[in-house]
């Protein structure tokens, strides 16, 4: 899940507005972030001021874009000393079994990466009108393919910082061919919204 959330990333530019978190935000995200704690040697960016990504997403939220209720929360697990992600990276997945299908991400994003680039898609316009920020919703096209229909979700904020959300859902027989307007992005675009727009960051 970690080179997953890592290798989704997409590039593009940063945006300086604030975005208010939602008033019917509760403490579940909270409890859920409280029984995970990053690996007990590492020691997650200054830059990303606290934030864990864990408490920015609510139980209830990440088993509404798995589709499913049983999920828990694992703050960077699998990471190692010798991963290149260490010291970019903070990454909350909500697992199934060994598998993730909804992770979050907070990274500091190099010189091969770039910042966000903002995405021309309806999507990722609609994100940024929402948040006024750049936004790049990008997805899969060939999920029949693949086996997974998948949503790499990112929002740009200062100091090179990026937030993002990754969907990777196995697919089934009622799996859609993806459109530009009809994808698991668009179809999750306001819980998605509503989880980057507790992002405090500049």
């Amino acid at each position: 899940m970690l080179t997953a959330l890592a290798g989704a990333a997409a590039t593009g530019c940063s945006g300086d507005n604030h975005s208010v978190p939602p008033a019917d935000f509760t403490s579940t995200a909270a409890s859920a972030a409280s029984s995970t704690t990053a690996a007990d040697w590492y020691k997650p960016p200054a830059a990303f001021e606290g934030l864990d990504p864990c408490s920015i997403i609510t139980p209830a939220e990440a088993s509404a874009l798995a589709g499913r209720p049983d999920l828990r929360a694992a703050r960077n697990e699998g990471l190692r000393p010798d991963m290149s992600i260490v010291g970019k990276y903070d990454i909350c997945s909500w697992m199934v079994g060994e598998t993730s299908p909804v992770g979050v991400s907070l990274q500091i994003r190099d010189e091969v990466l770039g910042e966000v680039e903002q995405g021309q898609d309806a999507a990722s316009l609609w994100m940024a009108e929402q948040l006024g920020r750049p936004a790049n919703l990008s997805h899969g096209k060939n999920p029949a393919d693949l086996g997974v229909e998948d949503c790499a979700a990112y929002v740009g904020y200062s100091e090179r910082r990026a937030a993002g959300v990754l969907l990777t859902l196995p697919t089934t027989p009622a799996t859609q061919i993806p459109t530009d307007t009809d994808n698991l992005c668009s179809r999750n675009q306001t819980i998605l919204r509503d989880i980057l727009a507790r992002v405090p960051w500049k």
